[in-house]
């Protein structure tokens, strides 16, 4: 999954410029109830920095312009980045918003940490009803195969599918039914040699 999906556009960026006082940032911050914003040139041409609430409070302390208290764009996104990718980079560099540039290199948007857990819940299907199973697969070349042969059996529409090798328990698969009547499609994953750790039932269900 690209990250222009859950990029923040430029229309609805809430600006900051360089040349304004701290005060001035923590207020826009408040009133939005964000933890950091893109600091822009004057011009509003290009993002020179991010600061935190955390900065512009230390900077209000001295009375300091946003420009003398941010920190410089340590990195940028771009749209058609994947968003796996995108995490890994916030996540390593301890970042809470990253500005996001098109395939012109023009600002197109930031995306912010709020943006990645919108992304899980909708990659995990969590904010939709149905079951989410658990299971841990045998190392077997076609597994993906069986469940949905086992899907098509008892009838079951899976609307998400995702895998992550855990070193202790082998290859854990996750996942998303749009029913809760999953007794029997359980049950064949069973027959096939899949061990199921967790069955949760999540909001309405078939």
């Amino acid at each position: 999954m690209y990250i222009a999906n859950f990029v923040t556009p430029r229309r609805d960026v809430v600006l900051v410029h360089a040349g304004e006082q701290c005060s001035a940032a923590i207020s826009k911050m408040e009133d939005k109830g964000f933890y950091a914003l893109p600091v822009f040139d004057d011009k509003e041409e290009a993002v020179v920095g991010v600061i935190t609430l955390y900065q512009a409070q230390e900077g209000a302390a001295e009375d300091k312009m946003v420009t003398d208290a941010m920190a410089p764009v340590r990195c940028t996104l771009h749209t058609g980045d994947l968003l796996e990718e995108a995490a890994a980079l916030m996540y390593e560099n301890d970042l809470l918003l990253v500005p996001v540039q098109n395939a012109s290199g023009q600002f197109a948007g930031i995306l912010a940490q709020s943006s990645l857990v919108e992304a899980v819940l909708e990659l995990t299907g969590a904010r939709h009803g149905g079951t989410r199973v658990t299971l841990v697969s045998p190392d077997v070349l076609g597994r993906a195969e069986k469940i949905g042969r086992v899907a098509r059996l008892h009838k079951m529409n899976i609307s998400h599918f995702f895998s992550k090798k855990d070193s202790l328990v082998g290859q854990v698969i996750v996942i998303k039914v749009d029913s809760h009547d999953v007794d029997g499609f359980v049950h064949g994953l069973e027959e096939e040699n899949f061990k199921i750790l967790d069955i949760r039932r999540l909001g309405k269900g078939r």
